[in-house]
This record gives structure tokens, sequence and C-alpha cells, in this order.
């Protein structure tokens, strides 16, 4: 795993990158091995080489992960990577697993770095803008996969998901035998993973009879920590099947699918020249790089203006979330007992300083009363229905044995509204997601409100204190400790 540590990776960025990399490294097994490297304008390592994940390493890569933030520097990828691909037991079909928001230059040295180690790169782009064709271009010309991640959503789902890809055979060297000429297809992705669609077009001399069938090639390899990797040449056939849909629609497609190729300067035997392209995206009105789409609307004499647009200033992103001050979260808070934003600005008499110093007091003398509105509230619900079942049935399809960690995921799965205020109350008064859902979930478990979960799944509810050390959840469960004993 490789973690982006730059200063561009502050606030949420670097919280999601750590939260994944926790759900990873729980998720390993003693038959694998893993090593950490964080980067920025450095790099430093966990270890020298690449370690079996037993507990023992996981506990310390765990308190390893915990200390990760975005205080290394600038984005210096090229250097940590190449040193990546020079650790010990690296070389043995290791992949690597990269968590980054792409804020990266010279993307053709860094492609060819990658191809050179031979290691399939699996990136997580995070943040509100990462840099999605470059790290596209890098996950593909190595044979990978690349997934993007914005803050709020499931950074922890879509690092599973890259990690179930890593652990199949892989799959490569693949090749569509038609049964017809074929003067053009689209390209192959460089391998192909289990229950992934893969898209391709091509162009064939005439039209294929009922029951005729393309063969698709492909070798297969061992995955990950095997020494001596098996390499098996291999014919499916797929049968040919006519389209249902729209035609015209469907044949669009394929051309803008060709011209895309030609855009991205890969080569392939079927190349559009940019005359064929140029032609084509006119006679299917597609824009492209090779054509433009002009629209004018004719006003009126008195329906023109008469003076210039007014000139507006927009930001280039939103911040992260962790980057909004205190003062700007308190008046985002949508209590009605606390004050409104109109009162924090019409209040001409004050200072900032003194306006800052009086809100603040205003939310200190008034948190303490609305938790105890909450808890109080939390006394008159039913014990929390089905939410067990559903934790437990969703635990079952789960192939990794984890837990989920967002508040959101509980409410689906059936939690009650109080409590999932009281985990949000939490969160905003700065207690880490993650660690507020599973104090929650091991309190539950204790005073039986997880009775519905099997054995198995009962105890990876329990092993969750490896995430949280043992101060902080003690912490959080005096703060959730009486809310869960009432509803128990």
């Amino acid at each position: 795993m490789v973690i982006d540590c730059s200063g561009s990776m502050a606030g949420e960025s670097i919280k999601s990158a750590r939260r994944g990399a926790m759900r990873v490294l729980e998720a390993l097994t003693d038959a694998d091995e893993v090593n950490i490297t964080r980067f920025g304008t450095t790099y430093e390592h966990f270890d020298q080489r690449l370690t079996k994940a037993v507990a023992p390493a996981k506990r310390r890569a765990l308190t390893y992960l915990q200390g990760t933030d975005a205080t290394l520097g600038g984005t210096e990828m090229a250097a940590a990577l190449a040193a990546v691909s020079e650790l010990a037991g690296a070389a043995t079909h290791s992949d690597v697993l990269l968590v980054t928001d792409g804020e990266i230059w010279a993307i053709d040295d860094l492609v060819a770095l990658a191809r050179r180690s031979e290691m399939r790169y699996f990136i997580v782009g995070v943040g509100f803008s990462p840099s999605h064709d470059n790290l596209l271009r890098l996950a593909q010309s190595t044979g990978g996969a690349y997934m993007a991640v914005t803050p709020g959503e499931d950074i922890e789902q879509a690092m599973e998901a890259l990690l179930a890809r890593i652990q199949q055979p892989r799959i490569s060297a693949t090749r569509l035998r038609w049964p017809l000429a074929c003067p053009w297809q689209t390209g192959l992705p460089l391998t192909l993973f289990r229950h992934e669609a893969v898209a391709v077009f091509a162009g064939l001399g005439s039209m294929p009879e009922d029951g005729s069938v393309a063969v698709l090639q492909y070798s297969v390899r061992g995955s990950g920590n095997v020494q001596r990797i098996d390499v098996q040449r291999l014919d499916e056939s797929l049968e040919i099947k006519p389209w249902a849909g729209d035609p015209v629609l469907l044949l669009r497609v394929a051309v803008a699918m060709r011209i895309r190729e030609l855009e991205s300067s890969e080569a392939t035997h079927s190349l559009l020249s940019v005359d064929e392209a140029t032609r084509l995206a006119v006679e299917h009105n597609l824009v492209s790089r090779y054509t433009n789409y002009l629209v004018v609307l004719e006003r009126d004499g008195s329906e023109k203006p008469i003076d210039l647009p007014d000139v507006v200033v927009i930001k280039q992103m939103a911040p992260p979330l962790s980057a909004v001050s205190d003062l700007k979260a308190m008046s985002d808070l949508s209590l009605p007992q606390f004050f409104s934003k109109q009162q924090m600005v019409d209040v001409p008499s004050f200072s900032r300083r003194e306006q800052v110093h009086e809100l603040s007091s205003s939310v200190a003398d008034t948190s303490v009363s609305f938790m105890q509105n909450v808890v109080d509230r939390f006394c008159l619900v039913e014990p929390t229905s089905g939410f067990g079942l559903a934790l437990n049935k969703r635990l079952g399809e789960r192939t990794t044995g984890v837990v989920p960690s967002r508040i959101a995921v509980l409410v689906r799965l059936g939690l009650d509204d109080e409590i999932a205020e009281a985990l949000h109350q939490l969160v905003r008064d700065g207690a880490d997601e993650s660690e507020a859902v599973f104090a929650l979930l091991l309190l539950m478990a204790d005073v039986g409100q997880l009775a519905d979960l099997s054995a198995t799944n009962l105890d990876i509810v329990k092993k969750l204190t490896l995430r949280v050390s043992a101060e902080r959840l003690s912490e959080l469960q005096g703060q959730l400790r009486y809310v869960v004993a009432q509803r128990a």
C-alpha cells in the first residue's frame, strides 16, 4: 500500500485514505504479504521488505497507519514508487495499491517507471478533484484498475473492491477472434477481472449467421505470493446475439469509442486517421477534439442587453471538510437553540474577536443541554428492530469479514435516527467517524443488542478493538454507554 501524505491531501482526503488502508489491512490473511509506504516530498517505509500479514505485524501496521497525516510536503511520487519496486520481496508478482489525489506531473515518466517494475497499479483517487486522466492512465497501462472516491463516499468499499481484484489470478494477453473478416476493432484492456463487463466494438465484413461465436483468448497465471507461476492459455466461446436496442445509438457509441482511442494516442491496429475521425464525428453529431459544437441564439433588437455581463469569481473547488474553521462550522449547525447565521453578522457593535468569544460561549453553554435532550429521547425508543439481522446479513455477504464504519451505512441497515444523531454529534465534537461507529457496535454487542449476529460475525465485531486505542475506546463508550444501556 502506497499512501499520498502530501499537503494537498490534508483534511478529509487523508482521513479517508487512513480509514481505507486500515480496512484493507484487516482483510488480509496470514498467507498475504504487505508493506506500507507513505510519501510526500520524501518517502518512508513501514518495513524494508514485504512482511507476512500475521496478527502481530498487522497490529504494528495499524498503529503505524493511525499516525498517518498529510504532513510530508510536496508530491514526489516517482521517487516513492521507484523505492517501492526495489523493496525486498516486491519482485515476486506483487501489486501496488495506491491512494492519492493525483496532483502529479511528468505522467509519461511515471507510466514508464511503473511498467518497468512489472507491478500492477490499483489506484484510489480521493478528494474533491483527483487527476482522473493521469491516474486512470497509470492504472490501465500496468494492467490494474482505477476508482475515484469523493469525500463522504465509502472509500473502504472501493479499496475492498480493488483488493478483490488484486487477489484474483492474473488474466492478460487478451484477444478476440471473430468468425468473419474484421476491418476494425476497439482495443481490449490489458487485463480482465472476474464479474466485470467489458465493452468492445468491432466492424465485420458481413452480418454473422445465427449461432456464430467469437472466441476470447487470454492467458491466466497464479496470483500474489506464489513463487512459481503457471501460465495457461485459454479460449472461451462467446455467442453472438443480435442487438435489441437502437442501432443508431449503438453506432454512435462505437464511433465515439474509436475517436477516443485516437485522442488518447494509444497505439492499436485499427486507429482512425484524423480526417476519418473528423468526418465520422460530424456525421454522427459527436463533440471531440476534431469538431466543435456552436449554438447561436438570435435575439430581437428589443431583447438585446445594453451593457456587459457581470463578472463573478467562482472558487475552483470546495474546501476540505476538516479545513472549515470552527466559526464556519458553528454557523452551519442546524440547531435552533444555538444561533442563526443572521445573528452572527448583524452585531455591528461587537468586534470579530468579541463575536467569536460570545458564540463559543453560547455553544459551550448549550451543547450539554442539547446532548442531554438527545439522551432523553433515546430513553423513549424501543430497541432497534431488525438492525442486528441486517448487519448479520451484510457481514455474511462480504468475503473480507469487515464491519461497516460509516454512520450512513448503519442507518441503511436500520439504525434508529436518534442513535445516528448521537453518533453525528460525536463526530461534530471532533471524534473520528469510524471510531465512534465501532465504539457503538461494541457496546451494543456487550449489552445484547446484537444477539442476532452469528458467532463468527459477533467475533468479528468484538475484534474491532484492534482499530481503536483502549483510551479512545473508553472515552467514546463513556459518552454512549448510558444511551445504549437504556435501550438494552
